[in-house]
């Protein structure tokens, strides 16, 4: 009996494939996993690896106000505490994560 060299190796990658996303409790656990992996100021193709997006539809979505980032010139930034506001909202916010950029930019 002859063994390919790959053999199984595809059964690892779909194991890795399908793992669950680590589940968070709470938007303070959220927030310290994402402090933990995350700059302060997001790049686009940061913001889309982090949520799990294509380019296209993270600049889609930066364009139309659904994820909270400022435009400086050309170049989409967005705050890691407004991303992370944005993801848990709680009952005094209204979920836009508009409240972590302050009037001066990003807070």
């Amino acid at each position: 009996m002859v063994e390919h060299a790959g053999a199984g190796v595809g059964v690892a990658a779909a194991q890795e494939c399908t793992a669950a996303p680590p589940a968070f409790g709470s938007g303070a656990e959220l927030l310290a996993a994402a402090e933990a992996e995350l700059p302060a100021v997001l790049s686009v193709k940061q913001v889309a690896k982090f949520l799990g997006l294509s380019l296209g539809t993270t600049y889609a979505r930066l364009r139309n106000g659904s994820i909270p980032a400022r435009q400086v010139g050309r170049r989409w930034l967005v705050s890691r505490e407004a991303l992370v506001a944005w993801l848990s909202p709680s009952a005094d916010d209204d979920g836009s994560g508009a409240a972590a950029f302050s009037a001066e930019g990003v807070a």
